[in-house]
């Protein structure tokens, strides 16, 4: 991840995180991102990934739905903010689920875990 994020640009990653097509930039936006000091493992968020509860959205499809809300994300449906590996990580990591409620209780109308955890993003 951390290549990708200090290579710059913007691009839709699909597979593991290794299929990257690149897209145009979007636009300035606030952004906000916590980090606390907890550790999770990713082995262990995917091992407790229950595949059966994975979103039925079609991330192509999400993709245009934000796309289509530019210039401002903040005002996208909270819908097409997906993360699947959030439900694991937080039942191993219940701190991250009160910081992610906490973030929505003090307005940012779009708060999800970034990849396995633990980064918090709030838009």
């Amino acid at each position: 991840d951390i290549t990708f994020f200090l290579s710059g640009g913007t691009a839709y990653c699909t597979g593991r995180g290794e299929i990257l097509t690149p897209l145009p930039p979007l636009p300035p936006q606030r952004i906000y991102l916590f980090k606390p000091d907890i550790g999770l493992s990713t082995p262990a968020v995917f091992k407790a990934l229950d595949y059966e509860a994975l979103s039925p959205a079609d991330p192509e499809d999400l993709l245009a739905q934000f796309q289509a809300a530019q210039p401002d994300v903040a005002a996208a449906s909270r819908d097409i903010y997906v993360n699947d590996l959030e439900p694991p990580a937080f039942r191993l990591v219940p701190e991250l689920a009160a910081i992610k409620e906490e973030l929505l209780e003090l307005g940012f109308p779009h708060v999800l875990m970034s990849g396995s955890g633990t980064s918090i993003v709030a838009i």
